[in-house]
């Protein structure tokens, strides 16, 4: 036996499926909301650190050694020059060194050594002295002439390099 529904009762019926689903649209919307708020408060403390980095105080780097040593290291220099034409296998003759004095650069003026030397090798060796002599020598260090003479497969270098020191 089953009984009719009136149309009261469809209505209330249509009406608790409408509420259902409207129900279950917004709580999936909610869920999402949910899961988006997340997302967004990482970001948010991601970029609060950011700032905070930002605005901390930047320490003052500390110079170790002033750009310019405080005198000319004429003896440093030889044994530095020495040392990587040994470990690149050239030969190296004619050293002398002198000091300079007073040289003016721009509007500075520096006091300066030279260091006169003879190089004999392949160019390989070559390329390895100039690599060991730029890495381990005083920044202030120039070549300030150079001449190739090739003798064989040996090459003839006449070098001249200047290093600078702070004014006397």
């Amino acid at each position: 036996m089953m009984r009719r529904l009136t149309s009261v009762q469809v209505a209330l019926l249509v009406a608790i499926g409408i509420l259902l689903a409207a129900s279950a649209l917004f709580g999936w919307d909610y869920v999402e909301s949910l899961r988006e708020r997340s997302r967004l408060q990482l970001q948010l403390r991601a970029l609060q650190q950011s700032i905070e980095r930002l605005q901390a105080p930047v320490a003052t780097p500390v110079i170790s050694e002033p750009a310019f040593p405080r005198t000319p290291p004429t003896v440093d220099l030889m044994d530095g020059v020495l040392r990587a034409a040994a470990a690149s296998g050239l030969q190296a003759t004619d050293m002398h060194a002198s000091t300079l004095g007073a040289e003016q650069i721009g509007s500075n003026t520096y006091r300066a050594a030279r260091l006169s030397l003879q190089l004999r090798g392949a160019p390989e060796q070559l390329q390895a002295f100039f690599a060991r002599l730029e890495s381990s020598a005083p920044r202030t260090l120039v070549v300030d002439r150079i001449e190739f003479l090739r003798a064989g497969a040996q090459v003839d270098v006449a070098l001249e390099l200047v290093v600078y020191a702070q004014p006397g």
